[in-house]
């Protein structure tokens, strides 16, 4: 939900800004846009200041979370209650993972922009000093969200992107585990890989995957690391090209480990505007 309280001539300008969101090769309806700084941690994960029932903290957005997590002593420091649970989640490596407990997070705002409330596990994340937890995609459900890797911004609006075409705008299946996937082509064939924003590397890659693309091993002892957790994992480079809608990337280094899932990460999309339109399951990229 947005917050905002324009006169008619701002209203005006914000639903010329919307249309631009949304791309200018189809209509987009908006009526108003939030445009929050983000930070970009190892210069491609995307660092969100918040308010959290009103105290300040630091989340990684994390499309690719199945909920949002948070540190316990982060969730005592900003006040919310722990209950305590057997129950366990993912982490980013897709082994399960006891957590501390359960909180529930009643508000949590970026400037003007308010996020959907959230329930959170408490888990004790290998985070960079200073980053809370994680974000998931469900925190934006709400809200037509952009990640502008380049200019470091993250911008959310009322309004809905244009029908899929496959090329300016793809569609968007969700996964049973909550992800966010796109049809990514390559080698005359479609694979559908998740949107993993809290995933740093640019490609991750499944077995049959990895066997329909040529590809030259770096490493066989890479050491990869999610958000949440880390693996010894092989480093190829990619020699096929691959495309999203219009996007083609080349020479691209991917990483693939057993029970690995196809997942395209922020390293692959640093120097793109990403808008996820969640509630028409549809996705763009521009550039």
């Amino acid at each position: 939900m947005m917050l905002s309280r324009n006169t008619r001539s701002q209203s005006v300008l914000l639903a010329c800004a919307g249309l631009m969101l949304g791309g200018c090769t189809g209509a987009q309806k908006s009526q108003s846009i939030t445009r929050v700084p983000i930070d970009l941690a190892g210069g491609s994960l995307p660092i969100l200041r918040v308010q959290v029932n009103g105290k300040p903290a630091v989340f990684v957005v994390d499309t690719g979370a199945e909920s949002t997590l948070i540190r316990p002593a982060a969730a005592r420091r900003l006040g919310l209650t722990i209950r305590q649970t057997d129950e366990k989640t993912f982490d980013a490596h897709m082994a399960l993972r006891r957590a501390a407990g359960v909180t529930f997070i009643k508000s949590i705002t970026a400037g003007t922009l308010e996020l959907r409330s959230q329930q959170a596990w408490c888990l004790d994340l290998p985070l960079p000093p200073g980053i809370d937890g994680l974000l998931s995609r469900s925190a934006f459900a709400d809200v037509l969200m952009t990640i502008d890797y380049p200019n470091k911004e993250l911008i959310a609006g009322s309004g809905s992107l244009p029908p899929a075409d496959g090329i300016d705008v793809v569609p968007v299946g969700i996964h049973a585990q909550s992800a966010v996937r796109v049809p990514v082509d390559f080698e005359g064939a479609q694979t559908w890989f998740m949107i993993d924003t809290g995933f740093a590397g640019s490609l991750c890659l499944d077995t049959a995957a990895l066997g329909r693309l040529k590809t030259r091993k770096i490493s066989d002892d890479h050491q990869s690391s999610g958000v949440n957790s880390s693996i010894k994992t092989s480093l190829y480079r990619i020699q096929s090209p691959i495309r999203i809608g219009r996007h083609e990337f080349r020479d691209v280094v991917a990483v693939s480990f057993p029970g690995a899932r196809n997942m395209i990460g922020s390293g692959l999309l640093r120097e793109h505007s990403m808008t996820i339109d969640q509630r028409n399951r549809r996705l763009r990229l521009s550039k």
